[in-house]
C-alpha cells in the first residue's frame, strides 16, 4: 500500500509498505490503504494546525478502486467487506465527519502506484515528475565516437 500527500503542489509526506494482513479482496486491500492514508491526512492537518495554518478544504484522497470509495461513503454497503475489522472503518468515520473526502482516479493517473507496482518507463517517468523528482544535471551526450576517447 502506498500514498503521497501534496501541499501547495509539492510532495510533503509519502509511504510505501506491505500490508500487515492478508486481504480477502482488492476492495478490502484498498480500503485498508485508505484507512492508513486517512490517518496520515489527520496527522498532517493537526501539524498544519500547530503551525497556525488552516486548511481551506478537507484533505482529498484519490483511490483507483471505486468499490473501496463506495464502502467508505455508504455504511449499508457491506457485501464484500463484512469481515473487515471494525477499526478499519475509521475511514468511513473520517468521511462522515468531513475530515477527508474521497474520489476515484483512473489507475493510469494514480501516482502512489509508483511505490507499489512495476510500471513501464513512460508511466514511471510521468509519476516521478508528478512527485517532483527531477534530474539534477542535464543528460550529457558524448561527442566522442571512440569508446575510450573523449576530450573536453
Amino acid at each position: 500500500m502506498g500514498y503521497v500527500f501534496y501541499l501547495a503542489g509539492s510532495a510533503v509526506s509519502w509511504s510505501s509498505k506491505r500490508q500487515t494482513r492478508v486481504a480477502d479482496s482488492t476492495t478490502d486491500a484498498e480500503y485498508l490503504a485508505l484507512s492508513h492514508a486517512g490517518k496520515e491526512a489527520i496527522y498532517l492537518t493537526q501539524l498544519l494546525s500547530e503551525l497556525h495554518v488552516r486548511p481551506i478544504n478537507a484533505s482529498h484522497i484519490f483511490t483507483d478502486n471505486e468499490a473501496a470509495a463506495a464502502v467508505a461513503h455508504d455504511p449499508v454497503r457491506t457485501s464484500g467487506t463484512r469481515h473487515t475489522r471494525l477499526r478499519e472503518h475509521f475511514v468511513r468515520d473520517m468521511v462522515n465527519r468531513g475530515d477527508i473526502s474521497l474520489s476515484h482516479v483512473g489507475t493510469a493517473n494514480m501516482v502512489a502506484d509508483l511505490f507499489t507496482k512495476a510500471l513501464g518507463p513512460k508511466i514511471f517517468g510521468t509519476h516521478c515528475y508528478a512527485l517532483g523528482l527531477r534530474t539534477r544535471h542535464p543528460r550529457l551526450k558524448s561527442t566522442s565516437r571512440s569508446r575510450g576517447g573523449g576530450g573536453v
